[in-house]
């Protein structure tokens, strides 16, 4: 919590600040989908506005979630430049639909630079498990001094106590989504003049994105240095899944083969509260050759954690 704003710290008026503000979240899901089509509109609206069409950009990854942006966007402004970030590590699925969709409206891509992949990224800095806090924290720790680590211990002892065995035992990290991700499509954002980024993100997705949605709200022009429009974050799940059936939106193939979400196929954020088969052993059932990689090179780090990713009837 201590990421956060003065709005945000462990006192009365702000967790009544918190409070309410949630509420005004959970109202905001609560309404229709076409008040929330509607409400996305608008949002989009003054991200241009604020930026020019030439100072946005939807950031897509060919997932439900972005899929749904990009639909709603396009009948916004057609040619809105769209920038896929290809980590090296993206299903076969996710970068057959983008070789499609390139020819279909303003696609681009970007990739990691200067020799990283996740190889190294987990070979310097550790593997991304249990969640972006979580490796984030285990990261800081293993850098910290005695005041750091102190600090961390007592913010681990109030919210997060069951991983505090973990900050000795494995090497984590949050560092991929950085190197191999955010930090190239950055780049080629920054080169193509994009100012403000418009990304598909759920405030129900995790409690990172409420707490992020309870600070800032959906459009943040001016309040981070990097510019950010998330006209999705009151949408639910099942808003999701009700747009693109009602208009018939394309998405990637990974959905009729069972899994929640795209993204880096290698990925461990998340997969210890999923029930069997998780997406790391349905990843041997679909793609036993990328499944067999990770066995290889990152086993160690499930079994750490204490995470089951056995095959299931392989």
């Amino acid at each position: 919590m201590g990421r956060y704003s003065k709005h945000i710290q462990d006192d009365d008026a702000n967790r009544a600040y918190v409070s309410k503000r949630l509420q005004t979240l959970r109202a905001s899901q609560a309404v229709s989908l076409e008040r929330k089509i509607a409400a996305t509109e608008w949002l989009i609206v003054q991200a241009i506005d604020q930026f020019g069409l030439d100072g946005v950009a939807i950031s897509y990854s060919t997932g439900k979630d972005s899929a749904v942006l990009s639909h709603i966007a396009r009948q916004i402004h057609p040619d809105i430049l769209h920038i896929f970030a290809n980590t090296r590590c993206e299903y076969p699925e996710s970068l057959r639909l983008y070789l499609k969709q390139r020819n279909e409206f303003n696609l681009i891509m970007s990739m990691p630079v200067d020799g990283w992949n996740l190889k190294r990224v987990v070979e310097e800095y550790g593997y991304p498990l249990f969640s972006k806090d979580i490796a984030r924290t285990s990261r800081e720790w293993r850098k910290g001094d005695e005041i750091t680590r102190q600090r961390i211990l007592s913010h681990m002892e109030k919210y997060k106590k069951k991983y505090i065995p973990f900050l000795d035992k494995v090497s984590l990290s949050d560092e991929c989504c950085r190197l191999l991700k955010h930090g190239p499509l950055e780049k080629l954002a920054k080169a193509k003049g994009v100012k403000c980024s418009i990304i598909g993100t759920l405030a129900e997705e995790s409690m990172l994105r409420r707490m992020s949605w309870v600070e800032y709200g959906c459009n943040v022009f001016d309040k981070t240095r990097h510019p950010r429009s998330r006209p999705l974050s009151f949408w639910t799940e099942a808003d999701i899944w009700a747009y693109i059936k009602n208009y018939g939106v394309e998405i990637s193939d990974l959905y009729a083969k069972g899994y929640k979400r795209n993204g880096c196929m290698f990925c461990g954020f998340g997969v210890h509260l999923e029930n069997a088969p998780n997406r790391i052993q349905r990843l041997a059932l679909t793609h036993p050759g990328s499944y067999d990689y990770l066995v290889r090179n990152f086993a160690s780090y499930f079994d750490s954690c204490g995470i089951d990713i056995k095959p299931i009837g392989r």
